[in-house]
């Protein structure tokens, strides 16, 4: 069986929801106290989460989110995938 998203390989994440890729980690970051570098760090492993996703006001569902990539070869894809649960503390 062959990896269903195996065209991801290798590509660049270029929005979440359609938002830059920048705006997301930043507005998650504002969810936790203690340094920016802590800030940073928390907001990349719970990036995946629709569920803060869509508490921050950026995904229209508690369930899924959209992400647009850019591949190697510059063809752009948008996926909707399905959030999953970061580890909480």
């Amino acid at each position: 069986m062959l990896f269903r998203s195996a065209d991801l390989i290798g590509a660049r994440v270029e929005a979440i929801e359609g938002r830059p890729t920048d705006e997301v980690p930043a507005a998650l970051a504002t969810l936790r106290g203690g340094t920016p570098a802590f800030r940073q760090s928390f907001a990349q492993e719970v990036v995946y989460s629709s569920e803060l996703l869509h508490g921050l006001g950026i995904a229209a569902s508690p369930a899924q989110s959209t992400w647009t990539f850019r591949t190697a070869d510059g063809k752009t894809l948008v996926r909707t995938l399905t959030g999953a649960e970061p580890p909480y503390d």
